[in-house]
């Protein structure tokens, strides 16, 4: 009798077990190309229309949205390549119409740069491969973009700095530097050094972050953030441009009104672009509200209509929380017109056991804000876009970093760096409507 009402109360118990155990990612595989290893397709643990996942103490769940205003991405997401973290990672098409991604990540212990390449639109890629090693391996290698020239020259920007930024006063070495292949992406060589700081006597908010290509006024150049140290009188913070100069191959500073006028709050991460309309934008992750709402890190739009001044625009998304974090922010300008900005937020997991005080990058999602259709760039307001809506699944207790965006054929590609359930580069992409 005592044996039956053991096994009575196990069969009781199973589901219960069960329930507690953690999802396996999918076992559908992608189509690999020639040479190319097969990757599963990313799918989070949990429900598909549970926003909170692990930790939702039985209430009810909310119904993810994974779109607004005519912008839907695919619920199922590929994997671009397997990583050892949740890496920052760039992606770009390349002339040939090849994806190529690039990532910052140890190999055998050195500092290194590995890259990976689609021909299929991001259906399958390459085995990762090493692209270059840090050229001082004593410096971090992070922060990677990526640009391909006219005549078909490669160039991969990052930042190399001193490891620890001084927690009291102290030196610190950064710079942004450059490698450039010229066949095709196979191989890759020092190339050029954008700027570099030898700082004395600081600490905190110091060097060189975040470097960003593309042509400004027709001319190859590099948005980087810069800290607050570097420019004291005024202080001002955090965007600066470099120019290269094919004549004498080197870059100098821009005497462009970079640093947003006299403003004196964080303009960090800088991803910039021109629009359509002949001007450009800018989109930072700035905490000049932290005095008034309590956020810190939000995604803000710089506008210029010359590439020479800069002026505020419009923060994209404030938070109901003053404890919400959304920063690194990628903005993009759509086929019509409006303007796509992606950041990372630790809003989901606010009030659940998974939230981490201040700007931890171990409690976050993507999140996707659309401009208004309708509304000139130039006159955005912070009413002019949507609520936010989820990029991709999300399990609390994981993270999603570093999202990037581009536009190719019918689709708006996302992608970002994540650890559920393990380290990886996700992709998804959503069909954008017809203009």
């Amino acid at each position: 009798m005592k044996r039956i009402k053991l096994y009575v109360l196990l069969l009781l118990a199973l589901p219960i077990l069960l329930s507690c155990a953690p999802s396996a990612p999918a076992d559908t595989t992608a189509v690999p190309e020639s040479g190319s290893a097969a990757l599963p397709d990313s799918t989070a643990a949990g429900p598909a229309d549970d926003t909170t996942g692990a930790g939702d103490s039985g209430k009810d769940s909310e119904k993810r949205v994974f779109g607004a205003e005519g912008i839907e991405f695919e619920e199922k997401s590929t994997v671009v390549a397997m990583t050892a973290g949740s890496p920052y990672a760039r992606i770009r098409v390349l002339l040939d119409g090849r994806f190529f991604c690039v990532w910052p990540e140890k190999d055998g212990g050195k500092r290194a740069m590995k890259g990976c390449f689609s021909s299929d639109e991001g259906k399958s890629w390459t085995m990762p491969k090493v692209l270059f090693y840090g050229e001082d391996q004593t410096k971090t290698l992070a922060n990677a973009d990526i640009i391909q020239l006219e005549d078909g020259e490669i160039l991969v920007a990052y930042r190399s700095n001193d490891p620890d930024i001084p927690k009291t006063a102290g030196d610190f070495y950064s710079s942004i530097r450059v490698h450039s292949s010229k066949d095709n992406g196979e191989t890759f060589l020092p190339h050029s050094i954008v700027r570099e700081l030898q700082e004395h006597n600081v600490k905190s908010s110091v060097g060189l972050w975040e470097p960003c290509f593309g042509y400004l006024r027709g001319k190859l150049t590099c948005f980087y953030a810069i800290g607050m140290s570097v420019y004291k009188d005024p202080k001002i913070a955090s965007t600066d441009i470099s120019v290269w100069d094919e004549a004498t191959r080197t870059w100098s500073i821009a005497e462009y009104e970079s640093n947003d006028g006299k403003n004196t709050r964080k303009n960090g991460m800088p991803i910039w672009q021109p629009l359509s309309s002949g001007g450009y934008i800018c989109s930072v992750e700035t905490n000049r509200y932290k005095a008034s709402k309590g956020n810190i890190l939000l995604p803000y739009l710089l506008y210029s209509a010359d590439g020479v001044t800069w002026v505020d625009l419009a923060c994209a998304y404030f938070p109901s929380s003053g404890k919400a974090v959304c920063g690194a922010p990628f903005c993009i300008e759509l086929p019509d017109g409006r303007l796509a900005i992606s950041f990372q937020s630790n809003e989901d997991a606010l009030g659940t056991p998974f939230a981490e005080e201040g700007n931890s990058n171990n409690d976050k999602s993507i999140k996707v804000v659309l401009s208004e259709k309708g509304v000139a760039i130039g006159d955005l307001r912070s009413k002019n876009f949507t609520a936010p809506f989820s990029a991709f699944r999300y399990t609390l207790g994981y993270t999603q970093l570093w999202s990037g965006m581009f536009v190719h054929g019918d689709y708006l590609y996302i992608y970002c760096g994540t650890n559920e359930p393990t380290g990886r580069i996700i992709l998804t992409k959503a069909k954008l409507p017809r203009a």
